[in-house]
């Protein structure tokens, strides 16, 4: 009986031993490391507030990620948070629009917001160079236009808009530069659509319709680093406000 009571120890023992192992190899797994998505956030103006035609309105977005930091602290630089100014017109279409932002970007704006461009262009206004606008409006979207462009973002130009010269991007692939020309072709020709870079900055309240019914719909974006190695990880957060013309 004794002897019995022994070997059962001992069987306990030998057991308790196995689970201990097979728990710390478990432990020590190498697991793919986790992407959290960002949390963007409108902090002025306020959702549902409202505008005199023609005033200048002044935003602020802050953006925490649990992988990237913090806007406030400068760990995620401001030139990364973008904000979308859209004019809607009939207020009846916000839902699906909302759906829409809620999606991933186009080809070609992903590519834009990784680059330099917004350091020379802006989608509206000339900088350094010519607005994503102009381009839009001097060349049709069609494929050969794309390419060309696609061309000129890769090797560079030089006295096509005046004396301003467009540094090469070598780094860029053939296939980004081609979806960046075709964006810029295709969606910055949107009369009622603007882009600003950056966690605070201004724009007017310039409806384009006289009508005091229609709204604007401010959509604010950033795109994190995505998981080390791993292309297509990138997640998107993004804050949705509406604002109102005074009537």
């Amino acid at each position: 009986m004794q002897q019995h009571s022994m070997e059962n120890k001992k069987a306990i023992v030998v057991t308790a031993v196995l689970i201990f192992s097979m728990i710390s190899s478990f432990v020590k797994m190498d697991f793919p490391p986790e992407n959290n998505r960002p949390k963007v956030k409108i902090m002025s103006p306020e959702n549902n507030s409202a505008f005199a035609r023609n005033t200048m309105a002044s935003y602020s977005i802050e953006v925490s990620d649990k992988e990237d930091g913090e806007s406030k602290y400068q760990e995620i630089p401001s030139s990364e948070v973008f904000l979308e100014i859209r004019y809607v017109s009939d207020a009846s279409k916000l839902p699906d629009l909302r759906k829409k932002a809620l999606q991933k970007d186009p080809p070609g704006f992903p590519e834009i917001k990784r680059s330099d461009c917004f350091n020379c262009h802006a989608v509206k206004a000339k900088l350094i160079g010519p607005s994503f606008n102009d381009i839009g409006k001097r060349y049709e979207q069609n494929a050969s236009n794309i390419s060309k462009l696609a061309d000129r973002i890769k090797k560079g130009s030089s006295g096509i808009w005046g004396d301003i010269t467009m540094p090469p991007h070598p780094d860029i692939s053939d296939a980004d530069a081609k979806n960046i020309a075709g964006w810029i072709l295709k969606y910055a020709v949107d009369p009622n659509v603007d882009y600003l870079r950056g966690t605070e900055g201004s724009f007017w309240f310039r409806p384009s319709a006289k009508t005091t019914e229609g709204v604007y719909m401010l959509t604010a974006s950033y795109n994190d680093h995505g998981v080390d190695g791993e292309k297509g990880s990138s997640l998107k957060g993004q804050d949705i406000i509406i604002i109102k013309e005074k009537k």
